[in-house]
């Protein structure tokens, strides 16, 4: 299984969750998304129901990694709360990244809660109807500019937008693992800001680009099926 893996090494984030457009930002990129998204409370969880989503992505998906995607199928998960927003979950403050993966799932246990797994992450981005990205059937530029105001089937802000984010789960066998991380940076192509997006990095990076978001309930024990790549041909 081949395993996509970061090894970028950068200092904490000052990303915020100010409105206004960067300077230079295109029209297309700074435009407010039209949908109207109730304002997030510090400290806010949206109940994920307990229900069936479609897993992973068609083959041919653009931006798609069929070493690290699953072909789509579905999957049934109970019932957890997830972050509204990015830890500390608070719209005041900034997200809290350049921590390590276990660094994040204690700074989640000190608020009650745990480190979302991967499935958990995904169906919460998916929303109701497995749509490909949080916004819709494609990603809105102008989440980037204003991430708390894009928001997936769940009511979930800012899914796969400006940040990667740890989950619980792990990429890979047992013997080589790595952690899987969901999301994407601001910088990245329209398409990997899709849900099904998986990377797979060391859990001890510390990544300016990578954050986290607690969940609360008993964690889901569904994994992600790795792929596995047959063989390209075979001789007759």
């Amino acid at each position: 299984c081949f395993i996509l893996i970061s090894v970028a090494c950068r200092k904490n984030s000052t990303k915020s969750y100010d409105s206004t457009p960067p300077p230079g930002a295109t029209a297309s990129a700074s435009a407010i998304p039209s949908v109207s998204i109730r304002a997030p409370l510090a400290g806010e969880r949206v109940e994920i129901p307990s229900g069936t989503f479609q897993v992973g992505s068609q083959p041919g998906t653009p931006g798609r990694h069929p070493a690290l995607e699953p072909t789509l199928h579905s999957v049934e998960l109970g019932s957890y709360e997830i972050d509204r927003l990015p830890f500390p979950n608070d719209p005041a403050r900034p997200p809290l990244t350049g921590l390590t993966r276990d660094e994040s799932r204690s700074r989640c246990a000190e608020s009650g809660a745990r480190l979302c797994t991967e499935l958990e992450w995904e169906r919460a981005c998916k929303g109701p109807d497995s749509k490909d990205y949080a916004m819709g059937e494609r990603f809105d530029r102008g989440c980037l500019s204003h991430p708390t105001q894009c928001a997936s089937g769940f009511d979930v802000l800012a899914m796969g937008v400006e940040l990667k984010e740890w989950t619980a789960s792990d990429v890979g066998s047992t013997t080589d693992a790595t952690a899987a991380v969901r999301g994407s940076s601001a910088k990245s192509p329209d398409e990997d800001h899709r849900c099904a997006t998986r990377l797979g990095n060391k859990s001890n990076l510390r990544d300016k680009d990578i954050g986290f978001r607690c969940c609360k309930g008993a964690p889901n024990a569904a994994i992600v099926a790795e792929p596995s790549l047959g063989k390209a041909f075979e001789k007759g």
